[in-house]
């Protein structure tokens, strides 16, 4: 089943499954949402498209990604 994506959803923590948050939800475009992640070890950022297919479960604070680790 897909996750409805609204905008309240921008500004969520995204998580794996493990509980590691990687990353910010930036934006919502349709069955889509864009998260930047930043990766600690370059202290970059990059922005990735993701389907609403991939979310396991949205909480108050976090949405938790499919077999993400």
């Amino acid at each position: 089943m897909t996750t409805e994506l609204t905008d309240d959803l921008i500004g969520k923590e995204v998580e794996a499954n493990d509980g590691r948050q990687v990353g910010t939800v930036t934006a919502i475009e349709g069955e889509q949402f864009y998260v930047n992640f930043t990766g600690t070890e370059m202290k970059k950022e990059r922005q990735q498209q993701i389907h609403a297919d991939d979310i396991a479960e949205v909480t108050d604070g976090a949405i938790l990604l499919v077999g993400s680790s």
